[in-house]
């Protein structure tokens, strides 16, 4: 009785089991309380200090400036351009009837455009009976900085009996401006083939409504729910991140890094976003019957682009890997302006004639020949 007289006497003072009273414990919860604040905030104010170090180093280094990046409704197009106009479906194209110039220490180039604001000297022939291939791509397959008579677009042509190549390639596109060549201006004249030309540049203009070079507007799509949608003025991020977007190194070292990653790995919205593009772009041409055949270009910096070698034998696709360390040559791109010289389309040409020989035979053999014909009955392997 005393025992428990005294335990009961005791929890009426406040006892604990953990030893000492309720008086003595709540100063030192509220002291470790304390302690552990200011080591949090000692800890983020280190952080903070730390990223704020870095991002001053990082000025230093133009090559670490936060990459352009803008929103739907953030920009109007120019309404005035020596080259180019605004185009509502794809975001640019060449002023209609045009011959423009352009002179450097490396070449000279004159750029002619047809009635339709595309690179060439003719319209574009109804459907008829010559084959039409239609080739898409940005300033490499447009042909920047040669003649139209040496872009690997017109070669190839050159190289097929019976056949014309319309141009639809525009400079500075991104794959989601090509995927809408596709859809609105290449299949609309039943092509026998598209080919799309890129670059792993094209990638990151995937991401930006407006070019600023140009100073003109762009679509631009997001993915939602696995599929992709037109982008609105809505889906851009509060004023706070935007702000950050725009200025922080630190935010855009870690996208370069995130698309080096993406280079070997299927992961990240930098790959995400492009391979549901060049997706739409296969189902696109399936749905239309025509095959279509992707070409990754050769660049002066070579870089080799395992995720998208992997994703097209996965899914399937008609794929021509010309990017990869090793295949190309020396000497077939301008050294200061980096685009592909006379000798690079020329090889680029003959790297595709090469492959529709092997796989799309039909159209390297004279229309109306029983060979055509025996031609035709095999699809592309």
């Amino acid at each position: 009785m005393c025992d428990s007289g005294r335990v009961r006497c005791r929890r009426g003072r406040g006892w604990s089991p953990g030893g000492g009273s309720a008086r003595e414990i709540e100063p030192l919860k509220r002291t470790r309380l304390r302690d552990a604040t200011l080591s949090a905030t000692l800890a983020g104010a280190t952080a903070l200090a730390c990223l704020l170090v870095v991002e001053v180093a990082l000025s230093f280094f133009p090559a670490f400036d936060p990459p352009a990046r803008y929103y739907p409704g953030e920009q109007p197009s120019r309404t005035h351009h020596k080259a180019f106009v605004a185009d509502p479906e794809l975001g640019w194209r060449m002023r209609p009837g045009i011959r423009h110039e352009r002179r450097t220490d490396e070449f000279h180039a004159v750029y002619v455009s047809n009635d339709e604001g595309f690179r060439g000297t003719g319209n574009f022939e109804p459907p008829g009976a010559r084959r039409r291939i239609a080739v898409i791509g940005d300033s490499v397959t447009f042909g920047h900085g040669v003649g139209l008579e040496d872009t690997w677009a017109t070669l190839v042509g050159a190289a097929l009996p019976d056949t014309v190549v319309y141009n639809f390639a525009m400079p500075g596109f991104g794959i989601d401006q090509m995927w809408l060549a596709v859809r609105t201006q290449a299949l609309p004249r039943k092509p026998d083939l598209v080919i799309v030309g890129f670059i792993n540049d094209d990638f990151s203009r995937s991401f930006s409504a407006w070019r600023p070079d140009f100073g003109m507007a762009k679509p631009l799509f997001v993915l939602d729910e696995g599929g992709l949608r037109p982008a609105q003025p809505e889906d851009r991020p509060p004023a706070a991140w935007r702000f950050v977007e725009e200025h922080s190194r630190v935010l855009g070292l870690g996208s370069r890094l995130a698309r080096l990653v993406s280079l070997r790995l299927p992961v990240g919205e930098w790959w995400t976003l492009n391979a549901a593009i060049l997706e739409a772009i296969r189902a696109d041409c399936d749905a239309a019957g025509t095959p279509v055949l992707f070409v990754y270009l050769p660049t002066k910096d070579v870089r080799a682009f395992p995720t998208l070698a992997a994703h097209m034998k996965g899914t399937g696709a008609l794929f021509l890997d010309l990017g990869q360390p090793g295949i190309a040559p020396d000497g077939i791109h301008y050294a200061t302006d980096r685009h592909p010289n006379p000798r690079g389309h020329r090889w680029i040409s003959d790297r595709v004639i090469e492959w529709i020989h092997a796989e799309l035979p039909q159209l390297a053999t004279p229309s109306g020949s029983a060979d055509a014909a025996a031609a035709r009955s095999r699809p592309p392997s």
